[in-house]
């Protein structure tokens, strides 16, 4: 019986020690916790309260201490609230640790000019008050070709070292060679964003130096090829074309909106098709992309006023555009082809796909039109933008707002 005993008594002893032992590591799991809590809150400008410790697993006769309270990390850990001059409160230590965890990698990832061009553009793409941010997808993605070429050609090169003779060497034998004076206008134009941005939002001399000579050098502005410009003869053409040999009737309608408002931009016609995280709201939805910017039928009132918001200028301010379409020959009987039952949701839609055209394939459509119609080959859809009209063909009094 006293080995029983005996036996009982080493059995019991070995489970409070591995109880005690338990305790121990419970007690310093934790402390380590509240040592990472109160080290984080610091680094992050926090007061700490530490919630009062109770029925902690470690309270015995022996194990108690009456050292600092401990927060119990099992529920909302303390009472963190931010020091003078701070808003966020952050409720528990998992959040702590997390928004630590976002400066942290805030501070590595912010990107560092070392003075060459390809960290110029880095910091361009990258920067919190960079303009790139607030560009349209479409828009954006333009720039970062152009942007890329810089990149490749000279991204390696340091700013300070340029002058007028290297800017205007690249120019004339890599930008604008054989006739390229489009493409060379563009990377210019480019190069004189990324030194202005350098200048002013990361404050370098060198980017300063170069914005200085950028500004004060000249280049052959482009022009379309053999001077060629959209008239109404070829839109005429066009719209004929598309509904007779081709039966693309929202081709016609397009061209006649970018031909009688050259107010509107293509993309404020045709709209564009974004990823799902870009900003902005959109009942049109295809796969993991949204459709924005484009005319609806919505946007013209019971009396063919068009109103619609339209972005403008590098600043990309929001002008409202109020146009009176009974003026537009052609916009109206674009119009008057459509039924009044098929006048809702997006204005311009593909005819395949029932869903608005993705600008690409709206160039290439309509490439193929124009060349049917006659329509010389320099010219775009666009080109009559820039085509001087006549009062009698165009009124002065009926664009508004």
């Amino acid at each position: 019986m006293s080995g029983e005993t005996d036996s009982l008594k080493e059995a019991l002893d070995r489970i409070a020690e591995a109880q005690r032992l338990e305790r121990e590591a419970a007690r310093a799991a934790i402390e380590a916790k509240r040592t990472l809590l109160f080290q984080l809150a610091r680094e992050l400008n926090y007061s700490v309260t530490p919630n009062k410790p109770n029925n902690m697993p470690w309270d015995d006769a022996q194990s108690s201490r009456e050292a600092a309270p401990v927060p119990n990390f099992s529920t909302p850990v303390a009472n963190v609230e931010p020091l003078a001059g701070t808003s966020l409160a952050i409720p528990n230590a998992a959040l702590v640790a997390a928004e630590a965890g976002r400066a942290l990698n805030a501070v590595l990832s912010k990107p560092q000019f070392d003075g060459t061009f390809a960290s110029l553009i880095q910091c361009y793409r990258q920067h919190e008050k960079s303009p790139y941010h607030n560009l349209k997808n479409r828009v954006r993605i333009n720039y970062d070709h152009t942007l890329n070429r810089i990149e490749r050609d000279v991204g390696t090169d340091l700013v300070s070292t340029w002058n007028a003779d290297r800017v205007q060497s690249l120019y004339d034998h890599n930008w604008a060679a054989d006739g390229k004076t489009a493409m060379g206008h563009t990377v210019i134009a480019k190069l004189r964003l990324l030194c202005g941005f350098g200048s002013v939002v990361l404050n370098d001399d060198a980017c300063t130096r170069l914005s200085a000579i950028l500004g004060n050098m000249r280049f052959t502005i482009p022009t379309g090829r053999n001077g060629d410009v959209l008239t109404i003869d070829h839109v005429r053409a066009i719209r004929s074309t598309a509904h007779k040999l081709f039966n693309w009737p929202s081709i016609a309608l397009a061209q006649a909106f970018l031909l009688e408002i050259p107010k509107l931009k293509q993309v404020d016609v045709l709209g564009e098709w974004v990823p799902m995280s870009e900003p902005g709201t959109s009942d049109v939805i295809n796969g993991n992309e949204k459709w924005l910017h484009g005319l609806r039928w919505s946007d013209i009132d019971e009396n063919f006023v068009l109103r619609r918001t339209i972005t403008s200028g590098r600043k990309n301010q929001q002008k409202e555009l109020n146009v009176r379409l009974t003026s537009r020959a052609m916009i109206m009987e674009e119009i008057n082809r459509v039924p009044p039952e098929k006048r809702v949701g997006p204005m311009i839609v593909c005819e395949l796909t029932l869903l608005p055209w993705a600008a690409s394939e709206f160039r290439r459509k309509w490439r193929i039109v124009a060349d049917k119609a006659g329509v010389p080959e320099g010219v775009t859809s666009t080109s009559g933008a820039y085509f001087v009209k006549s009062k009698s063909e165009v009124e002065t009094d009926d664009i508004f707002g």
